[in-house]
């Protein structure tokens, strides 16, 4: 294993994007007739207007074990999360699959937005990697985004901080729940300046954190489908490659470290 599998090939998602991966420093793991394991690391890049910006460094958490039935799995240390997310969001990924979600759009067009407000919201657009952090047996995700507000003929820029919660349940109906964990709106009185503002507009949003409920983890099950499944592993010389089904998600959090465990649902097949 160690000197013949190469790291997993790079995956090609919607629109051109590329994840790739290398090997990392990191020793592997055999457990003699039972289960191998080789660390991997995520390959980024710097964003060219400040290359200051990089994702957070927490350090190797601690695993759970393969499952009594499982053929493979992949775990995600809360670093290699925060890498991923990183790079979709310096490559423009992330951004664009929230346009194609239509916040704006659906808010612009709300019946209620329509006969009572006269604002109107442009599409969010990320200002930073979002970072995900564990705590309670969750993941928590944190992003800082930028909206246009336009209210008749004013013009003001809105700093929405937002977060995540992520649940996970392997057994349940709904392996994954994802809900509103927190939302905040302040505005650029002047680019140096914040100033709260739309208070009543961002706890009515607040307060109906369940309907985005769906939308949420549906949107977030794509996007981990998109990534990991229906891909298949394979390695010069060998006769078989690894066809990737599905993938169940789990979370281990561990003195505030994490790991997010995919059991593939794989089987080996011949190479086409």
């Amino acid at each position: 294993m160690i000197t013949t599998l190469a790291p997993p090939p790079p995956f090609e998602l919607p629109d051109g994007q590329v994840l790739r991966f290398v090997y990392c420093d990191g020793p592997p793991e055999i457990v003699d007739g039972v289960s191998g394991a080789l660390p991997f690391a995520v390959s980024i890049g710097r964003v060219g207007g400040d290359p200051r910006i990089l994702p957070p460094r927490r350090g190797r958490a601690q695993h759970p074990p393969l499952g009594p039935n499982g053929i493979a799995a992949i775990d995600l240390d809360l670093d290699g999360l925060n890498a991923l997310l990183y790079e979709l969001w310096r490559t423009g990924f992330l951004d664009r699959r929230l346009a194609e979600a239509g916040l704006d759009k659906r808010f612009n067009s709300d019946p209620t937005v329509q006969e009572f407000l006269s604002l109107r919201i442009s599409k969010p657009v990320l200002a930073l990697p979002p970072v995900i952090g564990a705590f309670a047996n969750k993941l928590h995700l944190y992003a800082d985004a930028r909206i246009a507000i336009d209210d008749r003929d004013a013009r003001t820029v809105g700093r929405v901080w937002g977060g995540l919660v992520f649940q996970f349940a392997p057994k349940a109906v709904e392996p994954v729940g994802v809900d509103l964990g927190a939302l905040e709106l302040s505005c650029e009185r002047t680019p140096t300046m914040l100033v709260p503002c739309y208070a009543d507009l961002v706890g009515a949003l607040r307060d109906r954190g369940a309907d985005f409920h769906g939308e949420l983890t549906t949107t977030f099950t794509k996007l981990l489908s998109e990534i990991f499944v229906d891909r298949t592993v394979a390695a010069s010389g060998f006769t078989a490659e690894l066809a990737i089904r599905g993938a169940t998600p789990s979370v281990m959090v561990v003195d505030r470290n994490a790991a997010l465990h995919l059991e593939l649902d794989a089987t080996l097949v011949a190479p086409k």
